[in-house]
């Protein structure tokens, strides 16, 4: 944006937007869990220790977009009865691409695109909390944003058994850092 550009605005009494900036997902600040039905019956839950993701965002809109997230099943701490095993066949991973985002109030919105799982991709929505944005203030110093977000992925769907309670609540609870440069 030009200098006269910025001025025009500012006379007008319009603040300048920000560029969207690119983002990756900081792995030490990563949970991502989640609660499936054994059979029906009892809940489990459980937790991937393996993600990886990036996106662009706009904290002056505030949108998403270019939204990529993988998730390791292998990598996951489950009870016994509902080993990794069962959530993802062998070697899979579980990855979303976002196509399209949508804001529903001032710090929400939903995320569409492709959910993969088992090999099989099928659209899905995530839910998106926006829970904070603020400078790093410990060794690094770089920007960083928390976001939330949720989804259901049913068994069926992506291939299984559709075994009574076949559905797995997943929830990604991270932060980002800003990329620079």
């Amino acid at each position: 944006m030009s200098v006269v550009a910025v001025l025009v605005m500012l006379a007008a009494g319009a603040a300048p937007r920000a560029e969207p900036a690119r983002y990756e997902v900081d792995p030490d600040h990563l949970s991502i869990t989640f609660r499936t039905s054994h059979l029906g019956l009892a809940d489990s839950r459980g937790m991937f220790l393996i993600g990886a993701g990036s996106f662009s965002f706009d904290e002056s809109a505030p949108a998403i977009r270019d939204i990529r997230f993988t998730v390791a099943p292998a990598g996951a701490f489950t009870p016994p009865q509902t080993g990794s095993a069962d959530i993802a066949g062998a070697g899979s991973r579980i990855t979303f691409v976002g196509k399209q985002s949508r804001q529903t109030g001032p710090r929400t919105g939903t995320v569409s695109g492709d959910l993969t799982l088992n090999g099989i991709t099928r659209p899905a929505t995530l839910d998106l909390t926006w829970i904070d944005n603020q400078d790093f203030p410990f060794r690094s110093k770089h920007h960083a944003v928390a976001l939330s977000v949720e989804t259901r992925i049913s068994d069926r769907t992506f291939g299984g058994t559709g075994a009574p309670g076949g559905e797995m609540e997943l929830q990604i609870d991270f932060e980002a850092k800003r990329v620079e440069g």
